[in-house]
């Protein structure tokens, strides 16, 4: 039995909406947030459907299905962790859907870490340890307390291997 589930493509710079109907002429399970933004020119002013996340496509599907999704023009490739597409939440996608559903005018932001902020390793050998960013240097280096020693280990890890850790209960996305 195949278990269906979401991913997220990384598409070439402005083909979001291109990949995603390609998808969907494929019979795939594609969601392509979209977020309303007015522009305004000298001589005009147009209300359009912009990708709410640059060069991002979640498509849910089989494992199995995965090198055929990398068959799809404009397809760059697959957000992942460790070596391996990472795997959206059923929940998140829902997050997202509802909140472009009452704010349609939403915007992402990309998210920076700042040194002093602790983190959540997500991925690789340390995965579910918490540090503190000491430095950014085109590398981010952590401090990771190891209980019991008084002690702390600085290591560099990359980037997507961290994820901030909220300080209130609030669901993040």
């Amino acid at each position: 039995m195949n278990e269906y589930n979401w991913y997220v493509i990384y598409t070439k710079p402005n083909a979001e909406k291109k990949v995603a109907q390609r998808l969907l002429d494929r019979q795939n399970d594609v969601f392509l947030p979209l977020a309303t933004e007015t522009r305004i020119w000298s001589d005009r002013k147009k209300t359009i459907q912009e990708p709410l996340f640059k060069s991002y496509v979640f498509v849910r599907c089989s494992i199995d299905e995965l090198h055929k999704i990398k068959t799809v023009y404009g397809f760059s490739h697959f957000v992942s962790f460790g070596g391996y597409p990472a795997v959206i939440p059923e929940k998140q996608i829902g997050m997202i859907k509802s909140i472009i559903a009452f704010h349609s005018d939403a915007k992402s932001v990309a998210t920076r870490f700042i040194v002093g902020e602790r983190v959540d390793i997500i991925a690789g050998p340390l995965a579910g340890m918490q540090g503190t960013l000491t430095q950014i240097n085109g590398k981010n280096r952590v401090a990771i307390e190891v209980n019991h020693l008084n002690q702390s280990m600085l290591i560099t890890l990359p980037e997507a291997y961290l994820m901030k850790l909220e300080h209130t209960d609030e669901l993040a996305i």
